[in-house]
């Protein structure tokens, strides 16, 4: 089980959705670190550690990387699953 890291208060720049902290996709969680990738858990968009910890856009470049990389593909389709029992439940 992963634990949450506590962050500076940020909003997903896509969703608004507040973020207050994060969590590895892996057992071994740390710290993010500079340049590492957070996704959002409300809308699934992707952004980037700065060093104070707040979040950034990715430039065209680095969301093109992103974006190919499986370890993130596989975790955006691990959220839209989750998202999407919960939304059928609902109906």
């Amino acid at each position: 089980m992963t634990k949450d890291i506590e962050i500076p208060v940020d909003q997903c720049p896509e969703c608004g959705y507040v973020i207050e902290v994060t969590s590895g996709i892996c057992n071994n969680a740390t710290k993010p670190r500079t340049g590492d990738i957070s996704m959002c858990l409300g809308c699934g968009h992707l952004t980037l550690f700065n060093k104070d910890m707040t979040l950034r856009e990715p430039s065209k470049e680095e969301a093109l990387t992103i974006s190919l990389m499986p370890e993130i593909i596989e975790a955006q389709l691990a959220r839209a699953h989750i998202v999407g029992d919960k939304l059928a439940k609902k109906l």
